[in-house]
C-alpha cells in the first residue's frame, strides 16, 4: 500500500510539472509523452485521472490551434484558381508593357 502511494504521488508530481511546461505538439508526437497521459485518464485516483483529463484537453486544444494556423497558412500560399489566372492576367499585363516600352526604346 505504501509503494501504491508513492507510485501516485510520484505519478501526480510529474502530472502537475507537466502542466506547468509548455510543451510543443512537436514534443508530444516525438515523445509520445501524450499517449502516456492519456492512458492515466482512467486512473483509479481521482486527481491523477482529474489532470491527466485537463493535460490531454489542453493538448488537444494546441493542437487543434496549431493545425488550424497550419490551414490558414496553406490557404494563403495557395490561392485559389480564380486568383492564380489574376495573377497570371496581371502578370501578362507587365510583361506586354515592359516589351512594348522597351520596344519603343529601341525605336528612338
Amino acid at each position: 500500500v505504501q509503494e501504491s502511494h508513492a507510485y501516485n504521488q510520484t505519478t501526480f508530481d510529474i502530472l502537475r510539472r507537466l502542466s506547468i511546461t509548455v510543451i510543443t505538439v512537436e514534443v508530444l508526437k516525438q515523445t509520445g509523452i501524450g499517449l502516456a497521459v492519456a492512458r492515466l485518464r482512467q486512473h483509479r485516483d481521482p486527481l491523477i485521472s482529474n489532470l491527466a483529463k485537463k493535460l490531454v484537453k489542453v493538448w488537444k486544444k494546441a493542437s487543434w490551434d496549431e493545425h488550424k494556423t497550419k490551414e490558414k497558412t496553406a490557404e494563403i500560399k495557395s490561392p485559389d484558381r480564380g486568383e492564380q489566372e489574376l495573377r497570371r492576367s496581371v502578370r501578362n499585363l507587365f510583361v506586354e508593357v515592359l516589351q512594348v516600352s522597351e520596344s519603343g526604346k529601341n525605336d528612338h
